[in-house]
This record gives C-alpha cells, structure tokens and sequence, in this order.
C-alpha cells in the first residue's frame, strides 16, 4: 500500500460518516457558498451560518451563531450529533472540489471541535451517571489516525443514552489489547479512516480477539467506503457508521451477558 507521506494532502480529507472526521490544523478565511441541500430535519439557515462561521476571521462569530441556534430550541444533542457533522462533511467538499483552500478547511474543522466545548457537558452526558449494569463500550482511534471529532461525537452520543464509555485517540493494538484485558469492556468500537491499512486494521482486530472472545468488534468510518465485507477482510463483527446501531448491538451484548449470568446462578 502507498505510504501516507507520498499521497496527495487532498486525500487526507475530512471524514465524518456519523462516526468519523479527518482533523485538519492552519488558518482560515471566509466561506462563500452556501450548502445545496439541508438533511432532511435540519434548518438550512442555520447550516448555511455555521459554515460560514466556522472559516470567518471573527473567531467568535460561530458560537454566536450556536447560541442562537440554542435560544431558537435546538438542542445541543441536535447541534453536535447533527449539525456539526454535516458542516464538517460540506467542508470536506468544498474542498475537494476545489471551492475552500486547505487553510480555510482547516479552521473550520478547529472550530467544529471547539463548538464541543463551547455546547458544555450536557450534550454529551458528561453528568449522567450510567446504571451500574449498562453496556460498557471503549471507542477507539487507532494509532496514527489524525481525526478525533467524529470518535468524540460518538461517545458523547452513546453516554447520553445511558451507555458507560471510555474514548480512547491514538490507540495502539498493545495498549488496546492491555485495556480490553482490565476493563471488562461490552463492545469496542473502532473509528478509522479509509487512509488506514487495512493489513494494520486486521492486526489490531486480531490482537483484540486474542484476549477476548466474547465482545463485539464494531468498525466505522470511511474505512467503510471500501465496498468490502469489512468482518471476511478484517475480523470486525459489524460494520456501521451510525450510532444507534452501536447502541443497539451494545445494549443486546449486555442483555445477553446478564441473562448468562443470571442462568449460571440457577
């Protein structure tokens, strides 16, 4: 496979499949065309400010625009599960088709992150205390995969709806293989870009599954846009970039661990 230092910086695009976006890092500008379609639910105004604001030189213009999102009664949960990954995704097209410099892709993503930060702890169910049974789920990102946002929204996502989550960036086999061995984890989740090999990939899932059998392997991002049977060429169980199917074979696992448990004491 082609080394990631000879490819094109245009491939290492902004990705954010529910799962996943390539993290980018230098200055901006200004954004002038708008977005052609709104998914469906979401305010196309809204889209069309945040996008703007995220490459405008006013660095601030952009929570001033979420604040404003807030007062108008979209939910914080709504602006970072689905509003940021569409602007992240538009940006990513813009760029590739030539219309937003490297520099202005590159802020912008900066400030999609920061807009995490600036929604507060409630979004993500940083102060929901999960039951003492619920689904125990380590997201990782492998190691040397630059993207973080994605990963963080998942989790994020995940601890809302009640789910115990430990985020995991730049994660080597080893160190995920001693992880998996101490804490007891329901499932793992694997957030990886299409830039990853996937002999590396493989390797990772195999030094997963050498200590542990019994727990689902998810796999998402746009390593997904291979077109491959992701479990036959690398051992993952499902393959998925959308969080409520995390959450349902998560929430299944832990069914099933608990009935197990509870017929082994009969």
């Amino acid at each position: 496979m082609t080394d990631s230092s000879d490819c094109d910086p245009r491939d290492r695009t902004l990705e954010m499949g529910g799962v996943v976006l390539q993290a980018l890092n230098v200055l901006a500008s200004s954004v002038t065309t708008k977005m052609n379609a709104a998914p469906s639910g979401l305010w196309p105004d809204f889209l069309d400010r945040m996008s703007a604001a995220v490459q405008s030189a006013d660095r601030t213009l952009v929570q001033d625009v979420v604040d404003t999102m807030l007062r108008e009664g979209v939910s914080g949960q709504e602006i970072a599960g689905r509003y940021i990954p569409s602007v992240a995704r538009y940006l990513g097209e813009e760029w590739l088709a030539d219309r937003a410099s490297f520099a202005q892709v590159s802020i912008g993503s900066a400030r999609l992150q920061g807009l995490l930060r600036h929604l507060g702890p409630d979004w993500c169910g940083e102060d929901v205390v999960p039951a003492a049974d619920a689904p125990r789920c380590l997201v990782m990102v492998p190691a040397a995969e630059q993207h973080t946002l994605g990963a963080t929204i998942l989790a994020g996502q995940l601890r809302s709806s009640g789910l115990s989550v430990q985020l995991e960036l730049d994660l080597c086999p080893n160190a995920a293989r001693s992880l998996i061995s101490d804490g007891d984890f329901t499932a793992l989740m694997i957030s990886a870009t299409s830039r990853i090999s996937l002999d590396s990939l493989r390797f990772l899932v195999d030094t997963v599954k050498a200590v542990t059998s019994n727990m689902p392997i998810l796999i998402g991002g746009s390593v997904l846009d291979h077109g491959i049977d992701m479990k036959a060429a690398i051992g993952g169980d499902v393959a998925t970039s959308d969080w409520n199917t995390a959450l349902r074979v998560s929430t299944s696992k832990a069914m099933e661990i608990r009935t197990a448990s509870c017929g082994s004491r009969h």
